[in-house]
């Protein structure tokens, strides 16, 4: 069966992890963790942990903090930095982080190699109703570069919808499969292969270079492109492992042989009508998942007698795709104080060079115009709109790392506004 060799493919790479990081060791910190290449949904699952375990043990309780005044830049910043070295000093035992990989493996593998299926699952697994709001929330979460969640999320950005229901989700999400695999899915396809590919490369850098035929197909088969299966199937019979260049070249031969309507259907076009289609048994009370819990970023907010009140913001490496910025509410005095979030505090010095060499071939003068004409736009719609133009000028897939990445921040810039 596919799913079974699925599920022993999660558990060697679960175990092949687990070497890597523990090495037979009884704990390790967040310090030493946090120094690896790593899957993101684990560094993230990990770092929200630590967190949990700073929160809860309160290593910086004051009992009477309204004796001194947290309002001091000076004070905040060394809090800020004196909270980063006790959360690098958390200790997790072996069976926490075995835990945490095995969490982490099993959803970016499949929200990788089944989004609908897996999205679906996270959503609805207990409820028949959910707020769009909670759905937006935890879609973010699970942004880690799939084309399908991507395109998820900018379906529920526009959403006037306050509530989904189980039916809803799965016509919507129908509809996108449509429209991203229809008449051209090559493009997708071998943006998904390789987001997969990068996972295995952070499971461990001795990982193959290939995929085994049995993922290809299944692939292939969870997205509704039956022809493209049959077809790799009947290649696959002498050829179980398939790198890159090899998926590519099938996705291209065999481009020519898929019967799609020339139309692609709208996402946007659930009907109100389709509510009477609930099943029978009615709607569920709405109920939070136990894996919420995993998904939706730590809060800081905490008891007054602890120091969370005094820091601001976490420092922008901690970031990652499941997690929220953690800054804490405000009140408008103080919040004049605090720096305004633009793409150049959101874009850090690593990610900056990534994106001068791998979107602007090493033109330092050409990025940072670009971030310039990006910074002075009014508002999300306009900035979306010269991102997307620069991106095809420059043959840049929108579906590509950088696009993806970039996306995100300029997300948060105007958006989110530091929220995510």
């Amino acid at each position: 069966m596919e799913s079974d060799f699925w599920n022993s493919e999660k558990i060697y790479l679960v175990g092949a992890l687990e070497k890597r990081i523990l090495a037979d060791q009884e704990s390790v910190s967040w310090g030493q963790i946090k120094k690896l290449d790593l899957p993101e949904i684990l560094r993230s699952t990990l770092l929200n942990q630590a967190k949990v375990f700073f929160k809860t043990e309160k290593p910086l309780r004051i009992i009477q903090n309204e004796r001194f005044d947290f309002s001091l830049p000076q004070l905040k910043s060394e809090l800020t930095t004196l909270r980063e070295v006790f959360l690098e000093t958390v200790l997790f035992s072996a069976e926490e982080v075995s835990k945490a990989i095995q969490f982490s493996v099993n959803l970016g593998f499949d929200i990788i190699t089944q989004p609908q299926k897996t999205c679906l699952s996270i959503l609805f697994d207990i409820s028949l109703e959910r707020s769009q709001d909670d759905i937006y929330s935890i879609l973010r979460g699970l942004s880690i570069g799939s084309p399908f969640v991507k395109s998820l999320i900018e379906y529920f950005e526009v959403s006037e919808k306050e509530q989904i229901q189980k039916i809803h989700f799965k016509q919507i999400s129908a509809e996108i499969q449509q429209v991203l695999y229809g008449e051209n899915p090559l493009e997708v396809i071998v943006e998904e292969i390789k987001l997969l590919l990068d996972f295995y490369t952070d499971i461990g850098d001795d990982m193959e270079d290939n995929l085994s035929s049995e993922i290809v197909h299944g692939m292939l088969r969870e997205r509704g492109l039956d022809d493209f299966a049959q077809n790799f199937n009947k290649a696959a019979t002498e050829k179980p492992f398939w790198n890159l260049a090899e998926i590519e070249d099938f996705l291209t031969l065999n481009a020519g042989r898929e019967n799609k309507t020339s139309e692609s259907p709208t996402i946007f076009s659930v009907k109100e009508d389709d509510e009477q289609d609930v099943d029978a048994i009615g709607i569920e009370e709405e109920t939070i998942s136990p894996l919420d819990q995993e998904f939706l970023p730590v809060s800081d907010d905490i008891d007054s007698d602890d120091l969370y009140d005094a820091i601001l913001e976490e420092p922008q490496d901690e970031q990652t795709p499941i997690e929220q910025d953690d800054a804490l509410q405000l009140d408008d005095a103080t919040l004049s104080e605090v720096e305004k979030h633009t793409l150049y505090t959101l874009i850090d010095e690593r990610t900056q060079s990534e994106f001068q060499r791998n979107i602007f071939a090493g033109n330092a003068e050409a990025y940072d115009a670009f971030i310039e004409y990006l910074e002075n736009q009014d508002d999300w719609h306009a900035a979306k709109a010269v991102m997307d133009k620069e991106f095809k000028e420059r043959q840049l897939s929108s579906f590509s790392r950088e696009a993806i990445k970039f996306g995100d921040i300029l997300f948060k810039r105007f958006i989110s506004k530091g929220r995510y």
